[in-house]
């Protein structure tokens, strides 16, 4: 099986089961708290919007700033978003192809969501989450620690899903190349996972 089905299968099964997986996680509110404080403390952060990409069910929504833009690409998570923070502009989309305009983001956030992504493919989905950040934007991503490109793990309760999993090395290759010119990498122990999270986590901002 290719790539861009494993793709699909992950998407089909957010898509399906939208509700259960809302229920089985929660919003991790203090990472997401702690890159909101990033922002307030930088004094030249420039104009633009804010993204929340891979929203899922909206549950980092109310902790953003008002007017942050929910991406994702299952219909059903945004749906469920819409509800529980009705004012939120909604965007389905494929992280691979961002419908955002060049440097257009002041920041972007996305918690475990890349980690969808075969890694074949994130260098140019990294290049083009860079082409829309502006200049002096930030961007708060959180990825799963390890070794392995695009593959499932025994025991996960939302059988159908992919994973990848960095190397920090090689993932501080990645995003310096994509054109990231600061990278800051903090590992989270094994205790910061989702019940059924296969392994302890990357954020970068």
């Amino acid at each position: 099986m290719d790539g861009s089905d494993r793709h699909a299968d992950t998407l089909a099964v957010y898509e399906r089961r939208a509700g259960e997986w809302a229920t089985a996680t929660s919003a991790r509110t203090g990472e997401v708290a702690a890159f909101v404080a990033r922002l307030d403390s930088e004094p030249d952060l420039p104009a633009g919007a804010l993204v929340d990409l891979g929203s899922g069910p909206g549950g980092h929504l109310p902790h953003l700033p008002p007017g942050t833009v929910a991406l994702d690409a299952a219909n059903a998570m945004l749906e469920m978003a819409a509800t529980a923070t009705p004012d939120t502009p909604l965007v389905q989309a494929d992280l691979r192809a961002l419908p955002f305009a060049d440097r257009c983001l002041r920041g972007a956030w996305a918690s475990r969501s890349y980690v969808h992504v075969d890694r074949r493919n994130m260098p140019m989905a990294l290049w083009d989450l860079h082409r829309c950040m502006a200049t002096g934007g930030l961007a708060g991503l959180t990825l799963f620690g390890g070794d392995a490109d695009h593959e499932g793990f025994d025991g996960d309760r939302f059988a159908g899903r992919s994973f990848s999993l960095w190397p920090q090395d090689l993932l501080t290759d990645v995003l310096e190349g994509a054109g990231f010119s600061t990278v800051s990498l903090d590992r989270s122990g094994p205790d910061a996972c989702h019940e059924g999270d296969p392994v302890p986590d990357l954020l970068l901002t």
